[in-house]
């Protein structure tokens, strides 16, 4: 599953990009951060975080990207069982890379 969400003005606090990140494992077990990397997407700090977990018993691989920008939150995700993960991230890099905030959700 590839899937995004946003939240602006109150929805979130200003917490850091790796404490907000946290917040989007609700339901994993057996959590195991294998990478975290900041960078920049449209011009803002965002972090990527790759990790395997356990969920409903069953391994998942899971990448995450989180930036805050005028505002607002956003989340990608990336969640897919640790064999297919390999041919869902292009698809989940090319997602979240065309990402681009203007204003007015």
């Amino acid at each position: 599953a590839i899937s995004t969400d946003a939240y602006c003005d109150q929805a979130y606090d200003d917490s850091s990009l790796r404490s907000l990140t946290k917040h989007l494992f609700p339901g994993l077990q057996k959590i195991k951060i294998e990478k975290e990397t900041t960078f920049k997407l449209d011009d803002r700090e965002a972090l990527r975080t790759s990790l395997n977990a356990m969920f409903d018993g069953l391994p998942v691989k899971v990448e995450t990207v989180v930036l805050k920008k005028d505002w607002c939150l956003f989340d990608f995700y990336l969640v897919s069982a640790p064999e297919k993960f390999g041919d869902a991230l292009p698809y989940f890099e090319d997602f979240y890379q065309g990402f681009s905030y203007s204003g007015g959700i």
